[in-house]
């Protein structure tokens, strides 16, 4: 295995000793890694992280010296994953290796998915608009003041931090400095020209993924048994996240929480979110009782095609800021809540305009979820259902032979309605209807998903072409 080198910094007024290695020139991991202490990726400096490659972070008994990785503002990640070889950030104490990730393994035999706090996260640092004090720049929470490389924000409107795809960060969330926890997944004043989608954060022990300020959009991302927020929305950032999935844990905050400017500038520096398209599925042993969202003070954005499900009876939402809302710079529309409550009891804030109370999920709504399937842990190691529906219960039946050549096959305990055939992108290769039995000879080897419909079932296996 790999080990990045390290060299020491004292750093006398914030903390007694750190591991912290500068990368200023341009560096390439591969395979196994090990993150040791904090690695920083210089102004000027780009990492690039190949496919498959599995990042391990090594634990550290005092917190503030938590591994973690750093990509300063002027320096770039380029972390470009596939759904067949994603690039895995994990604990030292996890098994997998990138040999099983070329092998189509994503989550290590018996390995908790559950554990947080072995170490930091990631964070990425822009140039872009934030709102923050009176010159809208910042240094970012959870590192120790005094650091250069900490400092976020700025005046370009297209700056490019790079490139994250297909990456799933696992087990983060330590306290780094000050008393605060790292996120999964952070993004300060990063650009639109930065590129993050499918992503997956895995059992944070802060949030999963928190933005503060820019203009980065975010497609495809799962955040998985976060201990506070999954989604968390600061500075004014005025980007856009499509196609969220989150299952909550039973010590997690929110599902979203949201705040707005904080800039003291002339003028005040204010920003529009929009999410679109998520599927909240709640925990039921949760202790509290307002897990859907917090919309603080000066929140402005557009929330729109949200399905919150299986959450704890009684559940509410959170604040929605009065001012923003009433001035209608703070919307929500086609929010679904599958629960026997009342829309009244959930938020005396919105209405029949805003929000709608259903049985079970409808068709169509919700996050695009398909997207998980074939890569992330979470589906992988069965932690999440395969279906986007409410009423899609799960049939036992096989699959044979799998690996396949020629023809696929289910077994005849079932009528077949539809036979679905995915690659690993998601797109949809082949079909047949009202048969047990479909032909692919024609596909190149790989993995695919099959989705087998039988009345009111469905059920998504992974199989393999020889």
């Amino acid at each position: 295995m790999k080990k990045i080198l390290l060299f020491c910094v004292l750093f006398a007024s914030t903390l007694a000793f750190s591991q912290v290695t500068m990368l200023t020139t341009n560096t390439t991991w591969s395979g196994d890694e090990t993150l040791n202490g904090k690695v920083v990726v210089n102004a000027g400096v780009t990492l690039t992280i190949q496919p498959g490659t599995v990042i391990k972070a090594v634990f550290k008994s005092d917190p503030v010296d938590a591994s973690a990785l750093v990509v300063a503002k002027g320096g770039k990640i380029i972390a470009n994953g596939t759904a067949a070889l994603p690039i895995i950030f994990t604990t030292e104490y996890d098994a997998l290796t990138s040999a099983n990730v070329a092998s189509g393994t994503y989550v290590a035999p018996n390995h908790n998915l559950d554990l947080g706090g072995l170490w930091g996260g990631v964070i990425v640092l822009g140039n872009n608009v934030i709102g923050a004090g009176a010159n809208n720049t910042a240094n970012i929470e959870g590192i120790a003041a005094g650091q250069t490389w900490t400092n976020y924000g700025g005046s370009a409107t297209d700056d490019n931090s790079g490139s994250l795809k297909y990456v799933s960060v696992r087990h983060g969330g330590a306290t780094i400095a000050n008393g605060d926890e790292i996120n999964g997944l952070t993004l300060g004043g990063v650009g639109n020209g930065t590129v993050i989608e499918n992503i997956e954060i895995i059992s944070n022990a802060d949030d999963g993924i928190e933005i503060f300020g820019g203009n980065v959009n975010v497609d495809k991302i799962l955040v998985y048994n976060s201990t506070d927020d999954a989604i968390d929305l600061d500075q004014a950032y005025s980007g856009t996240i499509t196609n969220a999935y989150v299952a909550m844990g039973e010590i997690g905050d929110n599902v979203f929480e949201i705040d707005g400017t904080e800039s003291t500038s002339n003028p005040v520096v204010t920003g529009s979110y929009t999410i679109i398209g998520v599927t909240a599925i709640g925990n039921a042993n949760v202790a509290q009782s307002d897990t859907y969202g917090h919309w603080k003070a000066s929140a402005m954005g557009a929330n729109n095609n949200i399905v919150f499900k299986g959450f704890k009876a009684g559940n509410k939402i959170e604040g929605i800021d009065a001012t923003t809302f009433g001035n209608g710079t703070l919307t929500f529309s086609n929010l679904d809540f599958v629960t026997t409550n009342t829309l009244a009891s959930i938020s005396t804030s919105l209405t029949s305009d805003h929000a709608e109370i259903l049985s079970a999920q409808a068709p169509g709504s919700g996050s695009t979820e398909e997207h998980f399937y074939p890569w992330t842990a979470y589906f992988t190691s069965g932690k999440g259902t395969l279906s986007v529906e409410e009423n899609i219960v799960k049939t036992e039946f096989s699959v044979y032979p799998n690996p396949f050549s020629n023809n696929l096959n289910v077994s005849g305990q079932i009528k077949v309605e539809a036979l679905k055939l995915y690659n690993i992108t998601g797109q949809l290769v082949k079909q047949n209807k009202n048969s047990n039995s479909i032909n692919v000879s024609e596909l190149a080897k790989g993995v695919y998903i099959l989705e087998v419909t039988s009345d009111s079932t469905r059920e998504v296996k992974r199989v393999i072409k020889n």
